[in-house]
């Protein structure tokens, strides 16, 4: 079944309703999603120093009835306290009980109702293109970006949505003449892990007959050894501001790839690319 209804028709349990909410009243769509997605998902997450204070601003916001987006109306008394009761502990499992309840509503009217919408239509639609297979047809093909030691890079399209990405393309040949199966293969696997704003992120890959295809973040600003050779000045560089800025982003894309547990050796200029100015 679709990721999303089952996410929509999950937890049932009809003793998870309280009595103001089969009644007709309870809170909006968005606050009840919000709860059990972003909110609830971040406190998860978090680290165990800041769970206690995370845990207090969910309780505020959403298990208390003056709360300015509360899902009260849905979730049993008896499971808020029992939540309330775990506060101090800071375990994962707090809200545990109040998601299922606020799934269980959402599973209900609120669903029906997206089913009767033309959204509910036009999300199977994007999930049967989203099942297709990605080949070399899915994309159309743009000038050459550059060339490296396996291939070439070039810009293309997604035929279905018109986004642009940059194609690289790995020979077989040259890889197997040079014995790179290995390094294409881990290149492969640590951009599937990936997931950072400053760091290339893979979108597709595919294969043909003659080539390993890797679809890759578009970076359409230059790199920063041409900024500051040609945008800048070689005598007079990046303002002290600029550079700060610069020296951010590359310090939160090194952070995540630490965190992942890799090491990256090439910090280059020449190798630092810009998404759109001033990003990198």
């Amino acid at each position: 079944m679709l990721a999303t209804i089952t996410w929509w028709t999950s937890s049932r349990s009809a003793s998870c309703y309280s009595d103001s909410s089969a009644s007709g009243r309870g809170p909006s769509i968005t606050s009840t999603m919000d709860f059990s997605m972003p909110y609830v998902e971040r406190y998860e997450v978090g680290l165990e120093e800041t769970r206690v204070a995370l845990a207090a601003e969910v309780f505020g916001r959403y298990l208390k009835p003056e709360g300015g987006e509360a899902v009260t109306d849905v979730v049993v008394p008896t499971v808020v306290d029992d939540a309330c009761s775990l506060l101090e502990g800071g375990s994962k499992d707090i809200f545990g009980e109040c998601v299922r309840c606020v799934k269980s509503f959402l599973a209900g009217a609120p669903f029906a109702e997206f089913e009767r919408s033309m959204y509910f239509h036009r999300y199977l639609q994007w999930k049967w293109l989203e099942a297709q297979p990605v080949t070399q047809h899915t994309f159309r093909m743009y000038r050459v970006l550059g060339k490296g030691g396996f291939g070439e890079v070039c810009a293309c399209q997604v035929r279905a949505t018109g986004k642009m990405y940059a194609c690289k393309k790995l020979e077989k040949k040259r890889i197997k003449k040079r014995k790179g199966e290995a390094m294409v293969l881990i290149e492969k696997q640590i951009l599937q892990r990936i997931n950072s704003r400053f760091v290339v992120n893979l979108a597709y890959a595919y294969e043909t007959k003659d080539a390993l295809c890797l679809v890759l973040t578009i970076m359409n600003g230059g790199d920063l050894k041409f900024h500051i050779y040609n945008m800048c000045g070689a005598d007079t560089g990046l303002g002290l501001e600029r550079a700060r800025f610069y020296a951010a982003q590359v310090a939160c894309g090194l952070e995540h790839l630490h965190k992942m547990g890799i090491v990256y050796r090439y910090i280059k200029t020449n190798y630092t690319t810009l998404y759109n100015m001033p990003y990198i």
